[in-house]
């Protein structure tokens, strides 16, 4: 689990809104923040979501009616606020993440969409191998991968599906890092080599060079310093009199990111740090190594002959549990929950929680967790309590062997019943018409990435309508169809190929 700032904070009473000063707390895009009461946790900001900023209050969240949330937004330095007069804010917990999140695709040491191509023995350390939407693999073996696993678009629905999932996570990286500007950019060209840089964004409009002498990186005793590197054009290391990147100071592989306007080539036995992010392609040369990723977006990663690739070192541990699906239905007289792990650390067991209306969650089953794996592994448990309820809440509990834990999302049934959506066809292939189909009149029709940015909408009054998916980027999306006049919304998960 990550390391936990932990600030224990207890009221007295709630007779009016109370104010809580927190100090300054800085997390990024990936940061966790979390906020706990004497029931459980009222409001996480879990990854992949966006930084911390504004003031925090307590409101009902239109996507889950009659369900209490807190907003979480809150500035360095500021109040922490509550109206909610019926808890006690035990504990407010977070930990800083990278200011550039790679969420799924930072499961992988290679990722590509075209081809990835090997020659010789090379190794694949602690990550995985993944390929989308092409489907060719080549030279493993001899190539290997340890404590980790090669996956290819079409080798199964749910391959398929994490794939396009992690290819969508490396696309929304690589314009967050192109588009970073804080800390004011550093304008730099051609040779870095024989430089030493410290934490900050370095920016080329043209390609950038390591060649006459080794690039250091020093992060002055910072564990958590960061660097991003933007260039327009290709990045390239050339073996000789130097061509390395050397860390110092504390600096952290992970904490590097190279965004690619291009192509990248790491040069003959040279050795690299970092998290490549490039356009185009990646080639490694004969002998060349990398602590770190090879994260092609739109072409082909090739080893051209014997060479390393290991996962990032870290202060941080890895998540223990990396969730690709969880989903509710009704099956007769029962609540049918699943979910499926693509990866496993440490986990001891998961916890179904339910909550009814506007309650609380309550745990109501365990199911024994796998600890250690790197294989896809589906879970279920049936629910055969019989609720009156309007709204149905699930989320699963997942708890590591010391005790720590995590949340995952919430998913909901109206009045006992799937949401009543209809999406069509799905997946849809891009550039094909998506319709959806409601059971009652829909007047917005809105469509969020798997990160939850709105990407469309669409007014609309009927139950049925239909738009095309050409400007949409291959990638998991939910349909949200919300009627304010009754204060209803119902949701559907599509999948753009």
């Amino acid at each position: 689990m990550k390391k936990f700032l932990l600030l224990f904070l207890t009221l007295l009473a709630f007779s009016t809104v109370s104010k809580l000063h927190l100090g300054q707390i800085n997390l990024g895009a990936a940061g966790h923040f979390a906020l706990h009461s004497s029931d459980g946790i009222l409001q996480e900001h879990a990854p992949s979501h966006s930084p911390l900023t504004g003031d925090i209050g307590y409101y009902n969240s239109s996507d889950l009616p009659g369900f209490g949330y807190v907003n979480y937004v809150m500035p360095a330095g500021v109040d922490l606020q509550t109206t909610d007069q019926d808890k006690e804010i035990l504990e407010v917990s977070g930990s800083k993440g990278h200011s550039i999140d790679l969420a799924t695709a930072g499961n992988f040491g290679i990722l590509a969409a075209t081809t990835i191509t090997n020659s010789g023995n090379s190794e694949v350390n602690g990550l995985h191998v993944g390929l989308s939407p092409g489907t060719a693999i080549t030279g493993f073996p001899p190539g290997v991968v340890n404590d980790g696993e090669i996956y290819a678009h079409g080798d199964s629905p749910e391959v398929t599906d994490m794939l396009i999932l992690a290819k969508q996570d490396l696309e929304t990286a690589y314009l967050a890092a192109e588009a970073a500007t804080t800390p004011a950019p550093v304008p730099v060209a051609g040779d870095l080599g024989g430089s030493t840089l410290y934490p900050g964004i370095y920016n080329s409009t043209s390609t950038l060079v390591i060649d006459a002498g080794d690039l250091t990186l020093d992060a002055q005793g910072d564990p958590d310093a960061e660097w991003i590197f933007q260039m327009g054009s290709t990045l390239t290391t050339v073996a000789g009199t130097g061509g390395n990147v050397v860390l110092a100071g504390g600096a952290q592989a992970d904490n590097i990111i190279w965004q690619v306007g291009s192509s990248a080539t790491i040069g003959d036995y040279t050795s690299f740090y970092g998290n490549i992010l490039a356009r185009t392609s990646i080639t490694m040369n004969t002998g060349a190594t990398i602590e770190g990723r090879l994260l092609a977006n739109d072409d082909a990663v090739t080893l051209t002959s014997t060479n390393i690739i290991d996962s990032p070192s870290t202060t941080d541990d890895p998540y223990p549990v990396e969730l690709i699906s969880f989903e509710v239905k009704k099956e007769d007289n029962a609540i049918c929950i699943t979910w499926t792990t693509a990866t496993e650390i440490n986990n001891d067991y998961f916890t179904v929680e339910r909550a009814a209306d506007s309650g609380y969650f309550q745990a109501i089953g365990t199911v024994e967790g796998a600890g250690n794996s790197n294989e896809i592994r589906h879970y279920s448990f049936i629910d055969t309590e019989v609720l009156y309820a309007d709204y149905l809440y699930y989320r699963i509990k997942q708890t590591d062997y010391d005790g720590t834990f995590t949340y995952s999302w919430i998913e909901y049934l109206i009045n006992g019943d799937k949401k009543e959506l209809n999406v069509f066809p799905n997946p849809v292939s891009r550039g094909e018409d998506l319709t959806i189909q409601s059971s009652g009149e829909m007047v917005v029709l809105s469509l969020y990435n798997n990160l939850g940015v709105l990407v469309q909408s669409i007014e609309t009054g009927q139950n049925q309508t239909s738009f095309s998916t050409n400007l949409l980027k291959p990638g998991l999306y939910f349909v949200l169809v919300t009627n304010p006049a009754n204060q209803t919304s119902i949701s559907e998960k599509v999948i753009i190929r």
